[in-house]
């Protein structure tokens, strides 16, 4: 299974993009009030570097897997197929779909039974869930696209 580094990396970078827009002047003030903290309360916990730094290294880890499971969807295992889907399934609209389908199937269950735990309430993992559905939808359409 061949990758391209290159696109893993670019789509491990959309979350932290995505992620200033939809945690800043998207739904910032929504998601801060959703935790019941301000933004004072973030700024006194520190150590922004190591999340950041760490978030981002997990989304390219996890835009490689999004890439594997494309492939090991729809890839090279097909052989025998191969002439009848070949390129058709190296587009931005079909990893597009993959990334959101894989997505939403993992990260729907995982946050809802994590938000009712920490009593957060629809509001919040909703918040979260869009996010990544968006984000990893990206994803799959640059490492899709990018072959």
């Amino acid at each position: 299974m061949d990758f391209n580094w290159i696109a893993i990396i670019v789509a491990g970078l959309v979350p932290t993009f995505m992620g200033y827009l939809w945690y800043g002047p998207i739904l910032g003030k929504q998601w801060m009030d959703s935790t019941g903290h301000d933004a004072d309360w973030y700024e006194s916990k520190g150590g922004m570097p190591m999340i950041i730094g760490t978030s981002i290294v997990l989304s390219i880890f996890l835009a490689a897997v999004i890439k594997m499971f494309i492939v090991t969807t729809h890839g090279d295992h097909l052989e025998t197929c191969i002439d009848l889907i070949e390129g058709s399934h190296n587009t931005f609209g079909h990893g597009l779909l993959h990334g959101a389908m894989y997505s939403a199937m993992w990260i729907i269950p995982l946050f809802v039974t994590n938000g009712m735990f920490e009593r957060r309430g629809p509001k919040n993992y909703w918040i979260h869930i869009v996010y990544w559905i968006i984000s990893c939808a990206i994803m799959g359409g640059i490492v899709d696209a990018w072959v």
